[in-house]
Order: structure tokens, then sequence, then C-alpha cells
């Protein structure tokens, strides 16, 4: 027995001290072939992670997104994008309290404000919509005849103001009471037509409305067809007030936290590349304008060049004043009851960790007109 004890020892001793097996050699390159470098180990090589996106419009405000998975920044972090479009955007916000999405950009409106204020399971955690300088959400418009009339706020007292649905309701709405306020008016003190864009443009050109908070493209569309001239941009009403942003599920936070990390970095790189072309440097505009004539409903590329863009933080920063300020408007419609501190339902921990890897993004730059 202890001979046989003995062997199986020493066969074991000798397999331990045995020199490892060198790997497999590549095969060699081909004459005049280039030579082969070792696959690096990227975040590129991360197993594909699919990320629910849910949005109501491929317009602007998905632009950065649409920029971080045409420029590969999605795959870098192993995600790939499942697109979940809502016919209207008022549907977003319940799907994503119902978890059928894992993240989404919203206005930031009274259904949103009502959704966080009664922690449905989710989170405001970046701006995909702020007001710099030059990025305004809304532009003014007045029809030619009424240019030489309406020159401010003061002018508006009495005249048809076209909204989007359901006018007072939105965050136009919003602008629009700011604007009024310049000069001591009310929203009482105009009479307001709740029409959406198209059908701003048609209102405009048939003068059945006098004026119009119109989004872009329309804006420039109503300008460039001789309809109407710019009255001012909503930037100049109220400057670095947020108006949409991204919402994040409670479940993707805990149970897909390095997913929802690398989600953030990849969206954040995209709204900076979105907001260097589009600014006053113009980096790299042509390809960002074909990758939004490619993506987004306006397939107009010099129409790209000439209308006003949104904006949106470099470092996602979320404006707490902002949505306090949203939630006191909302609340005097009696569209919002509860009115908690924003702090309680917004997390900014995903944008500042993405910050940190990617560092500090530039301010925004006017755009040149």
């Amino acid at each position: 027995m202890f001979q046989r004890l003995l062997i199986v020892i020493v066969g074991l001793l000798i397999v331990a001290c045995a020199p490892a097996a060198t790997p497999a050699q590549a095969p060699a390159a081909a004459p005049g072939a280039a030579p082969t470098s070792a696959p690096a180990a990227t975040a590129a090589s991360k197993p594909t992670v699919t990320v629910n996106y849910g949005y109501s419009t491929a317009g602007a405000i998905n632009g950065p997104v649409y920029i971080a998975e045409e420029m590969g920044f999605f795959a870098e972090q192993g995600i790939a994008i499942n697109y979940v479009l809502f016919p209207s955007a008022s549907e977003v916000i319940p799907s994503i309290t119902k978890g059928q999405v894992d993240a989404a950009a919203v206005g930031i409106n009274a259904a949103t404000l009502n959704a966080l204020a009664q922690n449905f399971g989710i989170k405001l955690v970046a701006d995909t919509g702020t007001q710099f300088p030059g990025f305004p959400l809304n532009i003014i418009v007045v029809t030619n005849e009424m240019a030489s009339t309406i020159k401010g706020p003061a002018d508006l007292k009495g005249h048809k103001i076209a909204l989007t649905p359901p006018g007072l309701g939105t965050a136009s709405g919003f602008l629009l009471s700011k604007y009024l306020a310049q000069a001591n008016l009310t929203p009482n003190d105009v009479d307001i037509v709740p029409l959406n864009f198209p059908d701003q443009v048609a209102a405009l050109t048939n003068r059945s409305v006098d004026a119009g908070m119109m989004a872009e493209p329309f804006a420039t569309q109503v300008v460039k067809q001789n309809i109407g001239q710019v009255l001012t941009g909503t930037d100049t009403v109220l400057p670095g007030y947020q108006v949409t942003g991204l919402l994040y599920t409670d479940k993707f936070m805990s149970s897909s936290h390095d997913v929802a990390s690398g989600f953030m970095i990849a969206f954040l790189k995209g709204v900076r590349v979105y907001m260097d072309a589009f600014g006053g440097n113009a980096i790299n505009r042509d390809q960002v304008i074909q990758i939004m004539t490619k993506r987004t409903d306006i397939k107009d590329a010099q129409l790209w060049a000439e209308m006003t863009p949104t904006g949106s933080s470099p470092d996602g920063a979320v404006d707490l004043p902002s949505i306090t300020a949203s939630q006191d408007y909302f609340k005097g419609l009696g569209l919002v009851q509860v009115t908690p501190d924003p702090s309680t339902f917004v997390d900014t921990s995903f944008a500042q960790n993405a910050v940190k890897v990617l560092g500090p993004g530039t301010p925004p730059v006017p755009p040149k007109h």
C-alpha cells in the first residue's frame, strides 16, 4: 500500500513540475501581406447587450443617440439599441413606467413630472434638451403682414398664437407665458390656438393665426417660403431652461448597472459630436448632417445646415431650477398636484461617472447664422 501511495505522489509531482504548454502559433502571413497584430482587449470585445430605447419622433432630440450608434460608440460599450417607436409622446411615459423600455427621451411636461413624483420606478438621469444661447426649443414666427406690427411681447396682445396641443399645458406654453410676462401680459391676453407644427405652417400661410411657437425645421421652412419672419428664439426668453431629459428605469439602473453606465458614456459622446457639429465651431458638420438625414425625418441636408438646432448638455447636466419652475407652472394650471424636491427623482450618478471617463465637455458655442 505504501509503495502504491509513493508512486501516486511522485507522479503528481512530475505533472506539477512539467513546463506549461506553449500556445499555438498564428499562421505565417502571406508574402507581402501587412503584419497582423493581436486583438486588443477593448470595450468592443464585450458581449453585446440590447437596450430598449423608447421615443416618439425621429427628430433632433434623438440625434445624439443616432450619432452614437452610427459612429460605433454604443458598440464600444457592447450595446445594441432596439428602438421602440411610439405614435405619440404621451405613450412613452406609460411604457417606461411599466418597464417595457429601459431608457427614453421625454419632454419635461406634466405627464413626466407626475410619473416622477409618484415614484413609478423611473429616474431622470441626464439632459437631452437645454436652451443654451443659440439653441432654442421654439422660435416665435409671425406672418409677414404682422411683422411690422409685432415687434415684441407687448404687441402680441389680442392676437392669435398657435401652440402645440394641448396648448398652455406644454413647455412651449410655459415659454410663451414667460415671454408675455416681459410686457406684464398673461396668456389670457392672447388667443391660443392649439395646432401641431405642420398645421401651424398651414395656419400661418392662410393667415388664420398671426404667430406660432414653432420648432425646427418648420420655423426655417416658413421663413424660406416667405410665409413669415422670426420674432425671437425662446433661448433669449429663458436661457438655460431644460426642456427634455433622459429617463432610466430603476430596474435598468440596478440589475444592468454596467450597461446603463456604458449607455451614458456612449450617449454623451454622441451629444458632444452633435453639439460640436451644430455649434459655432462646425466640427465634422457634413458627416453629422449625413447621419441626421439618414436617421431622422428631416431628409434635406441643406435644411439641416440652415435651421437653428436644439441643444444638449455635453456633460448631461440636469438643471434642477428648470425642473422646479416647470413643476410650479404646471401646478398652477392644475396639471400637476404633487411637487417634491426634484433631487428626489433625479439620479446624476451615471452622467457624473461618464464625465469622469470622458473628461468635462466643451461648453456649447452658439451657432453662426
